[in-house]
């Protein structure tokens, strides 16, 4: 049996925003901003680094015209009011409307981010058409940027007496790991001999073990494929991997009897420090001996 509790088969994209406008609802659009000025939404993808970005969806209306804007994206890991380094900038033309959500495809562009990012739309003319925001009486302070020369620089959006969150949102996609195989190398074995040894584990005993930088595992790898045996089990039950610091699973990577030897091969994600984490599903005050060989690594 091949456990698969690291790697998606296919990347679906998530739509990232800060906003809570529903077609239909009224919004403001925002008509202060002249040439040179952005408006700039901090957006947080969740899940496993790095993500593409494939499109960028505004409400940027007020009035029909069309106008040139130019579209940033910034690393904003930092989360502050200045962003981090600039991953991308291009010219678009948008129509205004003050009813369809307007979309750039940015599929053709690569854009790859590792954490959180800003969309910043910058203004090559004044008034509108413009981008909107929402009118629900909240606002995310540290997600709405303004950008001005005559600040200088970045403010966070409410200080300027905005009262809502820029309509800006972005579509992402996981990127897709590559597989490098490893010549089989022990890399845990809690009865000695490896470069993780023992003691061996309890019962009810969750334990981490740090696998890259081991066994040819680099600090990139973000998941394992491994061989697991156990040996020596005091009592029958189960061992459990995960990223370490995760909630435990339900699923078992391997089930035995007491004192028997077993093996099973799987593919288990790792943490961001590189570790994943043994959960032992026997009665507490029982032991068994846990060894890992991996063979292969994800980045």
């Amino acid at each position: 049996m091949l456990v698969l509790s690291a790697v998606a088969a296919v990347a679906q994209e998530v739509l990232l925003q800060n906003d809570s406008f529903v077609a239909g609802q009224s919004v403001t659009f925002q008509g202060g901003f002249v040439a040179a000025e952005m408006a700039g939404s901090r957006l947080v993808p969740a899940g496993t680094a790095p993500w593409r970005v494939n499109r960028v969806q505004l409400l940027f209306g007020g009035a029909t015209s069309t106008q040139t804007i130019t579209l940033h994206v910034y690393d904003d890991t930092a989360g502050t009011p200045t962003p981090g380094a600039e991953l991308f900038t291009g010219d678009f033309a948008v129509t205004g409307s003050n009813n369809a959500m307007q979309e750039i495809d940015l599929t053709s562009s690569n854009i790859q981010v590792t954490g959180p990012f800003r969309v910043a739309i910058e203004f090559q003319h004044a008034g509108v058409p413009s981008v909107a925001s929402d009118l629900d009486g909240t606002i995310n302070a540290t997600r709405n940027f303004i950008f001005s020369p005559s600040f200088p620089g970045w403010l966070q959006s409410n200080l300027l007496g905005l009262t809502g969150d820029w309509i800006i949102r972005a579509g992402v996609v996981q990127v897709g790991l590559s597989y490098f195989t490893l010549a089989p190398c022990r890399v845990v074995d809690t009865r000695g001999g490896a470069p993780i040894g023992g003691p061996a584990l309890q019962g009810q005993e969750t334990r981490s073990f740090a696998l890259t930088g081991n066994c040819g595992i680099p600090a990139t790898a973000k998941a394992v494929s491994i061989n697991i045996a156990v040996t020596g089990a005091t009592a029958p039950g189960n061992v459990r991997l995960f990223p370490a610091g995760q909630a435990v699973p339900t699923v078992s990577a391997i089930n035995y009897a007491a004192g028997q030897t077993r093996a099973n091969n799987a593919v288990i994600k790792l943490n961001v420090s590189g570790a994943l984490a043994a959960f032992v599903g026997q009665a507490a005050g029982t032991t068994i001996h846990v060894i890992i060989d991996v063979n292969g690594y994800f980045e």
